[in-house]
């Protein structure tokens, strides 16, 4: 119930509402799947500029095999959803 609620808040509110690159990712997701795609992109580049952030303080330490998960791979995942996304206007 916690998820649902968190995701519904992040939907109403925008990207700009969360301070975290992966929720921003997600949210992307949410709105690319949703076919909002002004807003897919917005959360996409949220998700890009939060996991640089992170990346240049270091970033979460996590195993290999959620490299996806860690600042590095979400920044890659962004950029590649938001590359898609903009082409596919």
């Amino acid at each position: 119930a916690g998820l649902t609620a968190r995701l519904l808040t992040l939907v109403s509110a925008g990207a700009s509402a969360t301070d975290d690159e992966r929720e921003a990712y997600a949210l992307g997701r949410v709105y690319e799947r949703a076919d909002e795609t002004g807003k897919a992109e917005h959360a996409f580049e949220r998700a890009v500029e939060l996991a640089s952030v992170a990346i240049e303080r270091g970033g979460r330490r996590r195993p290999s095999v959620e490299w996806v998960w860690t600042p590095q791979g979400i920044r890659a995942e962004a950029i590649r959803a938001l590359s898609s996304a903009r082409c596919g206007r």
